[in-house]
């Protein structure tokens, strides 16, 4: 690989790795922490019809209330970012439990889900000199091969499912994946998990009658 210089597996490597590995422990809890969050507020606003809730649910972005297309938007865009461990699909959900058009928001969820990741593959391109001392040289070129043989697949998987296709754009990005064919499968897996997403809203709105 030209230009690439030598890897050496030391010990600041390690420290290195262990220290992403926890910021991508902590988004993930914070992640988790806010789907919570939203989901209680859902519970009792629905029981009560009040907003009386914890002192810290303000500071806790609000994903189940007033989701038209537009804020869906926006949502899904910083969703899909790396930085903000936000689950675009709460968000969604209660987008179409509160009438707004499916095809509306399966298009705009889609469009601000694949802008997130199209800024997580540039941030992976930064990132691919920095990435090479965070992995062993054995670890990166086998991550490469990998990615070159499974990609479509895991592009596809991740995107279809609730999954962190934030952290595979990054990855990709920090191995120049084909750009084009990366956001035309993130494209196509979106917009089947949030029509999976829209059906079974539907179906569960029409059960219960809300």
């Amino acid at each position: 690989m030209a230009g690439t210089p030598f890897i050496y597996e030391t010990t600041n490597n390690r420290t290195e790795r262990l220290i992403a590995l926890s910021l991508l422990a902590l988004i993930i809890i914070v992640g988790i922490f806010i789907l919570v969050v939203n989901i209680n507020t859902a519970q009792n606003i629905d029981a009560t019809n009040s907003v009386n809730l914890h002192w810290y649910t303000k500071f806790v972005p609000d994903l189940v209330n007033n989701i038209d297309p537009v804020k869906l938007l926006w949502i899904s865009f910083l969703g899909g970012m790396i930085f903000f461990p936000i689950p675009t699909e709460l968000a969604f959900y209660f987008s179409i439990i509160q009438g707004y058009s499916p095809l509306a928001c399966v298009i705009f969820a889609t469009i601000g889900f694949v802008m997130g990741n199209i800024v997580n593959y540039f941030v992976g391109l930064k990132m691919s000199h920095h990435v090479l001392y965070l992995l062993s040289a054995k670890s990166f070129f086998k991550m490469r091969r990998q990615v070159n043989r499974w990609g479509v697949y895991a592009i596809l998987l991740l995107n279809i499912l609730p999954a962190p296709s934030d952290v595979l754009t990054v990855g990709l990005g920090t191995v120049r994946y084909n750009p084009r064919k990366l956001f035309f499968f993130s494209t196509i897996g979106n917009t089947i998990k949030f029509t999976i997403i829209a059906v079974g809203a539907h179906a569960i709105k029409g059960i219960f009658g809300w």
